[in-house]
């Protein structure tokens, strides 16, 4: 994979992670301001979820990261941890 895809899958999987963030963000605002006793989703739940979108993110992004140093063009210090 050339560094223009892997700059290009990475805009797109930061895209797709702000935009799900997004959407917990607006629900758990929607929360605090519902009075209702059913609440759709705990605070748990969202926790929950912002956990596993970003468990997600790394995943992916660490997939990104990998496929390009296969080729060995990559320089493997400009790695994330």
């Amino acid at each position: 994979r050339t560094l223009q895809e892997t700059a290009s899958k990475i805009e797109n999987t930061q895209r797709e992670f702000n935009k799900r963030a997004q959407a917990l963000w607006q629900r758990k605002k929607l929360n605090q301001v519902q009075s209702l006793p059913n609440i759709l989703f705990t605070p748990e739940m969202i926790q929950e979820e912002m956990e596993q979108l970003q468990y997600e993110m790394q995943t992916k992004m660490q997939g990104v990261f990998n496929s390009y140093d296969y080729l060995g063009t990559a320089n493997p210090n400009a790695r994330p941890n």
